[in-house]
């Protein structure tokens, strides 16, 4: 039945040395391929693949004592608006903001789709980098979640469907993630993305479960079109990594997706990016986030919506706009500024001005909240104070402001990579508007986005430094700002945080943990001893002295003796000595005991000599290595003991306690998260 066919179809391909097929793996066997040959085996894999249903996803089967099952409750999402409550009689124009917060609730399961380059721009130690990042991802996924990886490179492969996270099934991915290797240069990111659609579009468990897509590029030889891609309301969240990506199509990836977000990664930060991606994905308290705003017959008329890149849809008839958020992650922020026209009136009266309703669903259910009106008070006589917009808005404002000039920066750059003048005075002028915010929320918008927007300046020095990281980090930027949404970008991932959430910054410290233990801590000094050192003495004999200590008489009966052995270190030079301290810096600390750590951590660093090295570990969740092995010379233990004198014992229910309760006073509220 078996062997005859393949026999014979064996003898053809040796006897006219071209290639037949034949076996249960067609592809497997390729003893006269060509290269066109083996382009074609790829395209019709993928054709393949795509012409059937990919309904082979892993059922959701839970232990009895998951813990989650809790039932679902409304309130998952609040809303909070603010605006100034007085206005004049005559025609003016008030702004409103909507602030929308995720509440800490359970989480939804996720369906993870990764889309990973394997062309042979991941070479030179960019696939090993990849594969960390994914031991990482399998990892942080939970029991709840599922994982499908699909590799591109000429074509598109689907490497496994949609796979439960079980302890069984992660080590298998584990396995399947360090079997890849590069093949080809070309590279498919269309055939890719349009396989983690299907796989995605064809859940046989769909149903209250959150869909997402993680694609990664090394490289720029596209071969499709993936920036033209519908995708739809899936989340799209794209990583370029390296120099040679194409920043273009992945940003235009992202923004084609419904909050889906383009990182900029270096290379050796792969897995810090990936880290803030999937806290926010592991977080999604509700799903189909939608707002509608509505204005008020005669009271108002709605001039002008602003939320980022988030598709508004309008009713002429009603009067109002709907706004499409899709998922939203716990403790993440949505605002909306919102123009007002408020016509003349001659009575002094409580205006409702606009009514907002919101809706959600949770695991398939969907919540409508209580729909809640704005009033503001329209009074024949303000003073100047009353009639200024409130801080917060006064704020919201000046971020849109950035954010457009960053946007026409880009446009600049983007039609003339020489015209970097234009676009430099457009960040110069962009920075100058922080002096406009208000005075409580002034030193928090320039450390955080007057710090971006200066990093970005020294970027723009030359078209070549341009084009290779100052696009790439204004395109990161821009769309963070679009989404309110967290990205990674520049060399040190977690500098820039404008939208980073507690969950996001937790997984940004494991995956620090994760990349330090995942590689060899080889970095340790050589140990360079002065010419003159005592150190360099001959190595004696007779460095431990042995003193048997016993009763030399005994009866000729059968008796118990005891014989006592005494080492001893002779006094000879030591040896080399490389400690690590292991350091508790959590709120265990606090008080004088930090201080008196400090203390006996100087002695130590002043007691060990040019021979000994020194490692320093914080203990704190997750540990951190401060130093690899430094050998102590008077330079290092200078370095060493200011690095001490730096420790803050950091107390994080403490600080929590604080933000609840700052949130609660409305007071100094976050501009970004």
């Amino acid at each position: 039945m078996h062997a005859r066919p393949f026999a014979y179809s064996l003898l053809i391909s040796l006897a006219t040395q071209r290639h037949t097929a034949r076996g249960n793996n067609i592809g497997k066997f390729q003893l006269y391929a060509t290269s066109t040959m083996k382009k074609f085996l790829e395209e019709a894999k993928f054709h393949a693949t795509m012409s059937r249903k990919l309904d082979d996803d892993d059922p959701i089967v839970l232990p009895a004592d998951s813990g989650t099952t809790r039932p679902t409750v409304p309130g998952r999402v609040q809303l909070v608006t603010r605006n100034n409550d007085k206005a004049p009689l005559e025609e003016n124009i008030q702004k409103v903001m909507l602030e929308l917060t995720g509440e800490e609730e359970s989480r939804s399961g996720l369906d993870l789709v990764m889309v990973l380059d394997v062309t042979k721009s991941m070479k030179e130690g960019k696939l090993k980098e990849l594969q960390t990042a994914m031991q990482f991802v399998i990892k942080k996924l939970s029991v709840v979640d599922r994982l499908s990886i699909v590799k591109y490179d000429y074509d598109a492969e689907r490497l496994c469907p949609l796979r439960q996270m079980t302890e069984s099934t992660q080590t298998e991915l584990q396995n399947l993630i360090n079997d890849l290797f590069p093949k080809w240069y070309d590279m498919n990111i269309t055939n890719g993305l349009l396989m983690a659609l299907k796989i995605l579009n064809d859940r046989s468990v769909s149903s209250g479960r959150v869909g997402a897509i993680m694609l990664i590029s090394g490289g720029d030889w596209e071969r499709g079109n993936a920036a033209a891609v519908p995708v739809g309301n899936v989340p799209v969240h794209t990583f370029g990594f390296g120099n040679r990506h194409d920043p273009k199509v992945l940003k235009a990836i992202a923004n084609n997706s419904l909050g889906g977000t383009y990182s900029d990664v270096r290379v050796d930060n792969l897995t810090l990016a990936f880290s803030q991606c999937l806290g926010g994905l592991l977080s999604v308290v509700a799903q189909d986030l939608t707002v509608t705003v509505s204005q008020i017959k005669d009271n108002s008329t709605i001039r002008q919506v602003s939320a980022g890149s988030y598709p508004q849809s309008m009713d002429n008839t009603a009067g109002s706009v709907t706004i499409t958020f899709g998922d939203i992650y716990i403790q993440e922020i949505r605002k909306v500024l919102v123009d007002l026209h408020l016509p003349s009136t001659t009575m002094k009266q409580d205006a409702n001005v606009i009514e907002v309703s919101y809706t959600y669903k949770f695991n398939g259910e969907l919540f409508e909240a209580e729909p809640k009106t704005v009033t503001v008070h329209r009074m024949s006589r303000l003073t100047a104070e009353e009639q200024q917009a409130r801080p917060w808005v006064r704020a919201e404002e000046v971020r849109l402001l950035i954010a457009e000039a960053i946007k026409q920066a880009i446009d600049i750059f983007d039609a003339d990579e020489e015209d970097l003048k234009s676009a430099q005075d457009k960040l110069e002028n962009a920075l100058l508007k922080l002096d406009d915010a208000p005075f409580i929320y002034r030193d928090q918008l320039k450390a955080k986005l007057g710090t971006e927007l200066k990093e970005l300046l020294k970027l723009l020095h030359t078209p070549a430094i341009n084009k290779m990281h100052a696009r790439p980090f204004a395109y990161s930027l821009l769309i963070s700002l679009a989404t309110q949404r967290e990205t990674a970008r520049g060399k040190n991932i977690g500098k820039f945080q404008l939208y980073a959430t507690p969950i996001m910054q937790e997984f940004l410290l494991d995956a620090k943990f994760h990349e330090t233990m995942s590689r060899k801590l080889d970095d340790d000094n050589p140990i360079f001893l002065p010419a003159d050192s005592a150190t360099t003495r001959p190595t004696m004999p007779e460095r431990i002295w042995l003193t048997i200590t016993n009763n030399n008489r005994a009866p000729l009966e059968e008796n118990i003796q005891k014989v006592m052995l005494q080492l001893k270190g002779a006094i000879q030079s030591p040896s080399g000595l490389d400690l690590v301290v292991v350091l508790d810096v959590t709120h265990t600390m606090r008080g004088g005991k930090l201080q008196e750590l400090q203390t006996a951590m100087q002695f130590v660093i002043k007691k060990l000599s040019v021979v000994d090295r020194l490692s320093i570990v914080k203990c704190k969740y997750p540990p951190e290595r401060l130093c690899p092995l430094r050998q102590m010379t008077e330079s290092t233990q200078t370095e060493l003991q200011n690095l001490i004198n730096d420790l803050l014992a950091v107390d994080v229910s403490v600080l929590s306690c604080l933000y609840q309760e700052v949130r609660r006073k409305e007071a100094m509220l976050p501009l970004f998260r």
